[in-house]
């Protein structure tokens, strides 16, 4: 598929087709969450999620901050980066201050839009374009996905991490500079998408020396540096506004708890899991997928070591705390990783059980989100 017309045409295709399952997906969802609930007790409590819908857990802390700043939402809000809820507040304006609709419009259009960029992407590094509709919808169908319809900042996190490194794979650094610079105002951990454009740059390096062009190095420069001094001014605007720069990172800390090291945290979710404890059942799903994805990005020495570099920096930082509930979400970013998942599922009956699973899957997480039996 070398065509670009032809390319782009397939991309929209398949993108906007997962898109659209995983959305029914979500529907689904929430009938059965609706059939359920009143069923297990406490049902006030229990409906809570439910009636809150698209925009329940965290997304009424974004909700929160576009309405009334930070000032006026809860202490911990400052966990939460302001890009995302900047974006609510600004789409607000004209509709009279109704932030809770431009947050799921920019979230369900950005997670539209990164499918597209990843089937471009990997079809364009690897020119291969069957890979390329795999990767697409092992990541929308993948169980944590549902939450790319929510009014979370994952799909923003997402279109922006492959918007940068895209940009700068055809040489257009300066954007793949604004895109970073935007990935570190959005979510704490937007900066490990250095490691990807380092990736890159390496990648690049005879080409860049021999230009001998100021303008083209400076531009590399500011896009390797640009996430750090998003999170940095962040931090930075906390500190003058609240007093305390490292209050986001505190706040974090509560939530996620201690640091651990990964490998005992991952033992200790099996242990609990084979023992008496479900409660992290779906995270340990979750790592167990990942961490076969990041194996089979590594021994297929088709990808460039940026990404299965990338994807393990995001698997360590997820695990390498008390807290991982989280770790579902972080894999979306990763987007290597559904690269990874797809490699693993070539064969085309082998992909049509694992998606088939997979939205399953979705649907069991989404109803146990629905009903507060599961954290985001």
């Amino acid at each position: 598929m070398t065509d670009p017309r032809v390319q782009r045409s397939a991309a929209w295709r398949q993108a906007t087709a997962a898109w659209v399952v995983a959305r029914v997906c979500v529907a689904i969802s929430m009938v059965v969450s609706e059939l359920v609930a009143d069923h297990l007790g406490a049902p006030a409590a229990k409906r809570l999620h439910l009636d809150q819908g698209l925009m329940t857990w965290d997304a009424t802390y974004y909700w929160s901050i576009a309405h009334r700043g930070y000032g006026g939402s809860p202490a911990d809000s400052v966990r939460f980066f302001p890009l995302y809820p900047a974006l609510g507040w600004l789409g607000g304006l004209p509709i009279g201050g109704h932030e809770a609709l431009p947050l799921l419009i920019v979230s369900n259009v950005a997670a539209l839009l990164a499918l597209v960029v990843l089937f471009r992407l990997v079809a364009e590094e690897l020119g291969d374009a069957d890979l390329a509709r795999r990767s697409v919808w092992c990541l929308a169908l993948f169980p944590a996905a549902g939450i790319m319809a929510f009014a979370y900042s994952e799909s923003l996190a997402l279109l922006l991490t492959l918007l940068a490194l895209w940009s700068a794979r055809r040489g257009g650094w300066w954007f793949a500079a604004f895109a970073a610079l935007c990935l570190g105002l959005t979510r704490p951990v937007g900066a490990l998408v250095v490691i990807l454009l380092v990736g890159e740059a390496w990648r690049q390096r005879d080409r860049l020396v021999a230009a001998r062009s100021f303008r083209q190095l400076a531009a590399v420069s500011a896009a390797l540096v640009a996430p750090l001094l998003g999170t940095l001014g962040y931090l930075l605007w906390i500190g003058g506004r609240f007093g305390d720069w490292t209050a986001p990172v505190d706040e974090q800390r509560k939530l996620r708890g201690a640091f651990r090291d990964p490998f005992t945290r991952l033992w200790d979710a099996v242990s609990d899991v084979l023992g008496s404890s479900r409660v992290d059942v779906f995270n340990l799903g979750f790592a167990l997928i990942l961490i076969a994805a990041l194996v089979a990005l590594v021994l297929s020495r088709r990808v460039p070591w940026g990404w299965w570099a990338f994807a393990a920096a995001s698997l360590v930082i997820a695990l390498s705390a008390q807290n991982v509930t989280s770790i579902g979400r972080y894999g979306l970013v990763a987007f290597p990783s559904a690269v990874g998942v797809a490699m693993l599922v070539r064969r085309r009956e082998v992909e049509r059980g694992w998606l088939s699973l997979s939205a399953a899957a979705m649907c069991g997480y989404l109803v146990l989100t629905f009903v507060g039996g599961q954290v985001p």
